[in-house]
């Protein structure tokens, strides 16, 4: 399956947030924002605290990796793993990729672009489509949703 491109000015971009986001904060707002969209998958996450620890160093791996693609296939298996484990369905996929739009927006404050929005969203449909490349059902049922800002 051919992967999205994400161009030099959107890695520029999704580098930019990474170095001037406050991680702490974007992990409590983004899981504040599932919690609240979805509270029946709260027992999933057992301890929030570290959840939101895992799913920042994820953040940071997914953007580290955006330029080695084979990289960026370990990682993304790893994370359709993981969700595959969990059961998640598809809307609630989807839900947490509009949970990290908005907490992204709201952490980010006057630093936040449309731009920035839409590298997120590249970045969002590329790690979409490495799930769907596995085969698996999980993956399959994830790519399906696209973020929305």
């Amino acid at each position: 399956m051919m992967m999205s491109p994400v161009t030099s000015r959107q890695k520029l971009l999704l580098h930019y947030t990474l170095l001037h986001l406050d991680s702490e904060q974007m992990g409590k707002i983004f899981y504040d924002h599932v919690l609240s969209a979805m509270p029946d998958v709260h027992p999933m996450f057992g301890d929030v605290d570290a959840q939101r620890k895992r799913f920042m160093k994820m953040m940071v791996r997914i953007v580290h990796t955006v330029d080695e693609p084979e990289q960026l296939r370990i990682v993304v298996r790893e994370l359709r793993d993981m969700h595959a484990h969990y059961h998640l369905k598809p809307r609630q996929f989807q839900t947490m990729g509009q949970a990290f739009s908005m907490s992204l927006v709201e952490v980010m404050g006057h630093r936040y672009t449309p731009e920035i929005g839409e590298a997120w969203q590249v970045l969002y449909r590329r790690v979409a489509e490495a799930m769907q490349e596995g085969g698996s059902n999980a993956g399959s049922s994830y790519g399906s949703h696209a973020m929305h800002v």
